[in-house]
């Protein structure tokens, strides 16, 4: 999957579901199935879902979560 480096490195360290979505192009649901099917590490503050950017990058870059 491309993505844009410049428009990763200007993002925060820590990330939203809609941050992610701007960032790759998907669609809400399929960010939301995603960290649901936990393929997006992430961790939830109360009702906020933080991903670190890190983590995007590796996920982005086809690095698997499991393992």
């Amino acid at each position: 999957m491309m993505r844009p480096r410049a428009a990763l490195d200007e993002l925060p360290d820590v990330l939203r579901p809609s941050d992610i979505i701007a960032l790759t192009g998907l669609g809400k649901n399929s960010v939301y199935e995603l960290l649901r099917a936990k393929r997006i590490p992430h961790i939830r503050a109360g009702r906020t879902i933080l991903v670190s950017k890190a983590t995007l990058t590796r996920f982005l870059d086809g690095e698997s979560s499991e393992g």
